[in-house]
């Protein structure tokens, strides 16, 4: 009898601890999949917003200096063909442009543009965008250059050029750059 009771302990013992090893496996395996699932949603989340805002950068930079004696920004540009064509031209020749803004009109105090000169040949191939970020910079057609010194939501059809690599005095430069004496516009100054 002693035996018996024995063997029934025996396997009983051996029998929880199988289904505690099962259960374990089946526990870690749920925790695995779990943190795969995890990791999955993370980087689709990430995909998305790398598709989305289509930051593959083209390894070309201009510089951006905000007026003849401000400070001087870094502008990554994107891999396309409009930042290529700026990159080319400004390649070529310095541009001194004309700073414009809509003063009194919605988001004034977000974003400034530039006109570029007509004989600039640019190509464009817009997009839907509805969320602009601080040092984003677009092209619209005709030859205009769009740069955001505050985060925005604007729904509009522009191009994306690049990204300006910012500090934390960039809005606060960009709205102290002083208009040029007797000619009432600021100008910002892009070359190589």
């Amino acid at each position: 009898m002693k035996k018996i009771v024995l063997k029934w302990l025996s396997f009983s013992i051996l029998l929880v601890m199988m289904l505690s090893s099962i259960s374990c496996a089946n526990t870690n395996k749920e925790a695995t999949n779990e943190m795969t699932k995890q990791e999955n949603l993370v980087t689709g989340q990430a995909d998305a917003v790398n598709a989305a805002e289509n930051q593959k950068f083209s390894g070309k930079t201009l510089n951006v200096k905000l007026g003849y004696s401000g400070k001087t920004y870094i502008l990554n540009l994107f891999d396309n063909q409009t930042a290529e064509d700026i990159y080319n031209h400004v390649s070529i020749s310095t541009w001194n442009l004309p700073i414009y803004d809509f003063s009194g009109y919605e988001n004034d105090d977000k974003f400034q543009y530039y006109d570029i000169p007509r004989r600039y040949k640019v190509t464009s191939d817009p997009e839907n965008i509805v969320e602009e970020k601080i040092g984003d910079v677009y092209y619209s057609e005709p030859n205009r250059m769009i740069m955001f010194f505050r985060d925005a939501n604007i729904p509009v059809n522009y191009t994306k050029v690049g990204k300006i690599v910012i500090d934390d005095e960039f809005t606060k430069n960009v709205e102290d750059n002083p208009a040029l004496a007797g000619w009432g516009n600021k100008i910002i100054v892009i070359s190589r």
